[in-house]
């Protein structure tokens, strides 16, 4: 049984972020054994290497090209074909029958549409940006997910009293958007009432950050991702801390510096496939740290994606789905 073309579909959606007003990206889609499967490829504007005008050109240019090659894939493509590859694997393990042969090649065809425009299937892509749910349910299986908190302080009181109605048990604050003196005073509120998550994204230094939380326990956190500006500092920060976007800078050594190092947090999307970091995964798992899967404003496809990933891999942890 083989396949021998991914429709691409190229998708404007409107988000709602202090970064982005919209959304862009690429649908793929293949048929097989009768089934229709899907994926996303949407590198994230300022952060990926690649940009989605690299990726359609990529497809253009490269009208043949074989699985063998993903390596050489930009990062976002590379999850996208490797997430086809995963559901073309299962779908046989379902139908049980023997092992597919290898397809020899993949001809692309490039269709510019927005998902209004899309195909029927698209009514598969379910509120394409932000989750009510704590729960992602995938084929009758559960993938916990935290909350997130951002923005003005209105609105993260708001959003708080959403979360906490919907089930949620862990929420992540995005702190960038609050004053010193804001963050303070909404963590102590809020800080017994569910599992926090804080991320600075590299805003402090070292002593801005020990002055703000020697207010609080490092109980009070689950960890702090990316607190510091300087990598080089962060072996002094005496708090549980998590890695984001470090980990495309550094190496497995570097994080066997940190004596505080909770959780390793990979968004997929600018990663790549799995093997590029599957050294992370395996020095989380040798080294009881935890490894969050996290979105990078995919639309319902790419969370699902990231999703499916999160169950294949067994992460027992609350994934960061909400972006």
């Amino acid at each position: 049984m083989k396949y021998s073309e991914i429709r691409v579909f190229k998708y404007t959606i409107p988000i709602y972020s202090q970064s982005f007003s919209e959304r862009e990206g690429l649908l793929l889609q293949t048929t097989f054994a009768g089934k229709e499967l899907w994926s996303e490829v949407a590198p994230l504007p300022s952060w990926s290497k690649e940009t989605l005008s690299e990726i359609i050109s990529f497809l253009q240019n490269d009208l043949f090209f074989s699985l063998e090659m993903i390596a050489t894939f930009p990062p976002s493509l590379q999850f996208g074909i490797e997430s086809l590859q995963e559901q073309i694997k299962q779908e046989t393990l379902r139908l049980q029958k023997a092992p597919m042969p290898k397809p020899v090649e993949l001809q692309p065809s490039l269709e510019h549409a927005t998902l209004e425009k899309s195909t029927p299937s698209a009514v598969l892509i379910d509120k394409p940006i932000g989750i009510t749910s704590p729960e992602s349910i995938l084929q009758g299986e559960k993938v916990s997910l935290n909350g997130l908190l951002m923005g003005p302080l209105k609105s993260m009181e708001k959003r708080l009293s959403q979360i906490l109605d919907n089930g949620y048990t862990t929420a992540k604050l995005k702190m960038q958007h609050l004053s010193e003196d804001e963050a303070l005073g909404f963590i102590k509120e809020i800080k017994g009432s569910i599992k926090l998550r804080l991320d600075l994204n590299k805003s402090w230094n070292l002593d801005q950050a020990l002055h703000f939380f020697s207010n609080f326990s490092d109980t009070d956190f689950e960890y702090i991702e990316e607190p510091l500006k300087n990598f080089s500092d962060l072996k002094h920060f005496p708090y549980p801390l998590a890695l984001d976007e470090s980990l495309r800078e550094i190496s497995i050594e570097d994080l066997q510096t940190l004596p505080n190092l909770k959780a390793c947090v990979v968004k997929p999307t600018l990663h790549g496939r799995f093997a590029s970091f599957e050294p992370i995964y395996q020095f989380c798992k040798e080294n009881q740290k935890s490894m969050i899967l996290s979105s990078s404003f995919e639309s319902g496809v790419g969370l699902v994606q990231i999703a499916r990933l999160s169950r294949k891999l067994s992460l027992p942890h609350c994934m960061g789905l909400d972006t």
